[in-house]
């Protein structure tokens, strides 16, 4: 396999900075399997090559059914970082996110000695001994991968399961944002892989709770021209909120989705696109300025506010921000319900 000249030297950088240190990696919020694949990928190379213990922490919840599954069924151990005492360790990593993203737990300012995401670059990574961002990259899990192949590591079926799977859903099977670096990725992992573990995650059973938030989205979705905004109410876990997005981009005639979802005293947003040309990220920063964080790539985006104004609800927030996305994508229409039933004209009366 094909291995770029910064995956190889990531080798001399860790001879160099790993010893007799403890590890963490940090995934960012509400992990999804891309990030949960980084670190699948460091713990086995820092452990395996450099004898440096490591544990993949997180924030926030993994509430989606096949995000849990994936967790189960190839055996990942992860901690919850408020659980854990962040300076017990003296090598942090950063996956999937970057300092001030909004989306992870570690603190702006935290010291951080590397960095690895596909999404584009922040100003926060610019004293971070090694950073590694590859916007080209459909995932970052692809750049972890990369330095495990560095590193001449094997992996087991399971190993291979969870990166294929990460591969898979953050690429839309290879077809989405994925370059040639993601596609060498997944078909060098697809003979290593347990395709029965595969099924069992892919067809992941679902909750009551899941129809329920779906159900009341489809309730509240209004479609301006080719753009669906909705609201899924308050919600268990923020994960509902880019599952939702998702599911109902599969609409015939709806090329954007917007989603917004209250969790606790957060409002959580999700764009997604099929517009190959778009940007989601950039459309999301836009929603969201002045209210929270925000950002992503192509083809998906995520947003957060923290805390709502005073004075404020949050159905007041999300019809604002419902607004500012059609205005960004220069949408102007009445709009209609998703589910509001179009009435055929009444027949004439034929004159015999």
């Amino acid at each position: 396999m094909k291995i770029l000249k910064r995956s190889k030297q990531v080798v001399n950088f860790l001879k160099e900075n790993l010893k007799n240190k403890k590890a963490l990696v940090v995934m960012h919020d509400n992990p999804d399997p891309d990030c949960i694949a980084c670190g699948i990928c460091l713990q086995k190379i820092f452990e395996g090559i450099y004898a440096t213990p490591t544990t993949l922490t997180y924030g926030g919840v993994i509430g989606r059914s096949e995000n849990k599954k994936m967790v189960t069924e190839c055996d990942v151990i992860l901690k919850r970082i408020d659980t854990l005492k962040l300076d017990d360790y003296t090598f942090i990593v950063s996956v999937d996110s970057q300092p001030g993203s909004g989306n992870t737990s570690l603190k702006l300012g935290h010291k951080i000695d590397m960095v690895l995401d596909h999404h584009p670059r922040k100003t926060t990574t610019r004293n971070i001994p090694w950073v590694d961002i590859r916007t080209n990259y459909g995932a970052t899990a692809t750049i972890a991968y990369e330095y495990c192949m560095a590193h001449n590591l094997e992996f087991n079926k399971l190993e291979a399961t969870a990166i294929l799977y990460a591969l898979k859903t953050e690429t839309k099977d290879l077809g989405v944002e994925a370059g040639p670096a993601d596609k060498r990725a997944y078909l060098s992992l697809l003979p290593k892989s347990d395709f029965e573990i595969l099924f069992n995650i892919v067809h992941a059973e679902v909750s009551k709770d899941y129809f329920l938030v779906l159900a009341k989205a489809m309730e509240n979705a209004r479609i301006y021209n080719d753009v669906m905004v909705t609201s899924t109410g308050e919600i268990k876990t923020p994960e509902y909120v880019a599952e939702v997005a998702d599911m109902l981009l599969r609409l015939k005639g709806v090329d954007w989705t917007f989603v917004s979802g209250q969790c606790k005293s957060s409002l959580y947003m999700s764009i997604r696109t099929s517009n190959r040309e778009a940007n989601s990220g950039e459309i999301m920063q836009q929603v969201v300025n002045g209210f929270g964080t925000g950002g992503g790539h192509d083809s998906m985006a995520g947003g957060k506010i923290e805390k709502i104004p005073e004075n404020t609800t949050f159905e007041e927030i999300e019809e604002e921000l419902a607004q500012r996305t059609l205005r960004a994508l220069k949408k102007r229409s009445h709009g209609e319900e998703l589910l509001e039933e179009k009435k055929e004209p009444p027949e004439k009366n034929k004159i015999k």
